[in-house]
């Protein structure tokens, strides 16, 4: 296929076939799903307390992340440890993409994300820490897949997230509550998937033929 066949169609107008291009941010999606969490935990919270509460999910504080991570008391605490790209469901061609028109378009590679997100539940009493944790699991027990037509506060740039419990070892705790030099807390770590991030600009494709093999004699 020469340069110019692969290169063909509207370059003034590249993206209309696929409509607006969306990117999908990580804050995004932890900050989601940490409001849906936070509104969970208030429903079930003792109404004889009266008046306004406080948030019972957070993010840790950023000035004190730099020597030892400190988990705020009376909380669970949502802190994002790690990023990963997912392959597994990679397409054969990573650079090739079609629209809703049958448009053939190239582009970057998708980055389809996984992240790793730890909920530390503190409490003075010890009861209630493990009391909040048990209701942790269960929403997102629950809550396992999150979609715009299921969920109408989720951002129109994530079409979808899904969330699954992740089982450790003794040896992958410890390395997890080493890296943040802090004491274990009951706690349970989640996989969120997926995050996709795309090419803002693809680039129309006049027509994708098939890898010519030639064999000379």
């Amino acid at each position: 296929m020469s340069q110019s066949a692969f290169l063909a169609g509207d370059h003034a107008k590249p993206r209309a076939p696929f409509g607006p291009v969306v990117v999908p941010m990580i804050d995004e999606a932890i900050i989601f799903l940490r409001d849906r969490l936070n509104a969970a935990l208030e429903s079930g919270a003792d109404p004889a307390g009266g008046g306004l509460t406080e948030e019972k999910v957070v993010f840790p504080d950023g000035e004190k992340l730099r020597e030892m991570v400190e988990f705020k008391m009376g909380a669970v605490t949502a802190m994002l440890v790690n990023v990963e790209e997912e392959t597994t469901l990679r397409p054969a061609d990573r650079f090739l993409r079609t629209a809703r028109d049958g448009t053939t378009m190239r582009a970057s590679p998708e980055i389809r994300l996984g992240m790793n997100v730890i909920f530390v539940c503190h409490f003075k009493q010890y009861g209630d820490s493990l009391k909040h944790l048990s209701q942790v699991i269960q929403f997102f027990q629950s809550h396992r897949i999150f979609t715009r037509a299921s969920s109408p506060t989720l951002s129109e740039r994530i079409e979808q997230l899904t969330v699954e419990l992740l089982t450790l070892s003794f040896a992958e705790q410890n390395e997890i509550w080493g890296s943040l030099r802090t004491s274990p807390r009951p706690s349970v770590l989640y996989r969120v998937r997926m995050v996709v991030f795309r090419d803002q600009i693809p680039q129309a494709v006049g027509q994708v033929d098939e890898p010519e093999l030639r064999i000379h004699a």
